[in-house]
């Protein structure tokens, strides 16, 4: 989750295939290769695009018109086009992202429309004190800008609007059961990744917002199906809950617009093209990683269970001391951190 990327690259794959980047576990099968990029598939091919320095990049996606939009973990959107990075960001929002330790801002995602309405949809730590580096209590925000009509490569001034997380003032304890508040206590495990199903829908992740450094109990908002922590959600695009949800109870409260629970970190994922299943990396605490298939209306357990056992640090408080293993679902896949400590992400594979 950290990451530091000097270069965006440009992977192309032959087919219309989703993979499953798992960093640590390419280590162990080939602890002798140390460059990321080194492929001896010949479907593999990779070409330099831009280099970014000595910015702190964390994620990209490709616009339909072909630009390449790549963010910086403090907020900061840039262009890549033509082959040159823009000397002009796309957004600049860092005064109100919160970057202390793995907070940041890390999700970005574009309209189905976006080559008409120019919408772009955003998922980051929101700053409430002007102290971007503040280890206190936080809030997360899901917000959507607007690329600017007479000048696409900037977003339109003033345009954010909130979606989800109009509460920004921590903690979100102190706000009444139901409120638009997403919390994100901890110094990880935060709102992430933001991905439109085929039908225009859209599905968004959320961590337990929880200190990874001791057993937390806000880590057990995970299985709290009123709490938007250890969630994806599953939500129209203004935010409102989709009617097929599994706990959709006809209003727009928070459990109806629940998809699966009970994970920790589901930082990146994506939908399978064929069974329309999400996979998802669940970052580990300090045993196990976890490929999961994601399914509608699933509990994976988290806290109470981790990789493919209980987790002992929260097996006696509720509602672990009551969840079986039968009311779980089980990793697709795990590995242990003896194996490979490297936090797990799924990826999508880019087609030329």
């Amino acid at each position: 989750m950290r990451s530091r990327l000097n270069a965006v690259r440009f992977i192309a794959y032959e087919s219309l295939f989703m993979v499953l980047v798992v960093v640590a576990a390419l280590l162990v099968l080939q602890p002798q290769r140390a460059s990321a990029d080194d492929f001896t598939d010949p479907a593999f091919t990779t070409e330099t695009v831009a280099t970014f320095s000595p910015f702190s990049l964390v994620g990209m996606a490709f616009a339909p018109d072909g630009r390449i939009f790549v963010w910086q973990k403090n907020g900061v959107i840039r262009i890549i086009k033509n082959g040159s990075v823009l000397p002009t960001p796309f957004l600049d929002i860092s005064s109100k992202v919160n970057t202390f330790d793995d907070r940041g801002f890390w999700g970005l995602a574009f309209d189905p429309n976006f080559a008409t309405n120019g919408f772009i949809y955003m998922s980051y730590v929101f700053e409430n004190t002007g102290n971007t580096n503040d280890s206190g209590a936080k809030t997360s925000r899901f917000t959507r800008v607007t690329a600017n009509p007479a000048n696409p490569d900037v977003a339109l001034a003033g345009s954010e609007t909130t979606i989800l997380g109009s509460v920004g003032t921590p903690p979100c304890s102190a706000q009444p059961v139901g409120s638009d508040c997403i919390p994100a206590d901890g110094s990880s495990h935060t709102i992430g990744n933001i991905l439109f199903a085929p039908d225009g829908t859209l599905y968004l992740g959320n961590g337990d917002g929880a200190d990874a450094g001791f057993a937390d109990p806000l880590a057990l908002r995970a299985q709290n199906l009123d709490s938007y922590n250890g969630k994806i959600l599953h939500i129209n695009k203004d935010g409102t809950a989709v009617p097929g949800n599994p706990f959709y109870d006809g209003t727009n409260s928070v459990h109806s617009k629940v998809w699966l629970y009970g994970v920790r970190n589901p930082f990146r994922f994506n939908i399978h093209p064929v069974t329309g299943d999400i996979w998802f990396g669940d970052v580990g605490w300090n045993t196990w990683e976890e490929v999961d298939r994601g399914v509608k209306g699933a509990n994976y357990g988290w806290p109470c269970y981790e990789g493919a056992g209980v987790q002992s640090a929260y097996s006696n408080q509720a509602p672990c001391n009551t969840l079986s293993a039968g009311a779980v679902t089980p990793p697709y896949y795990t590995y242990n951190h003896s194996v490979g400590s490297t936090a797990i992400s799924a990826e999508r594979s880019h087609v030329a």
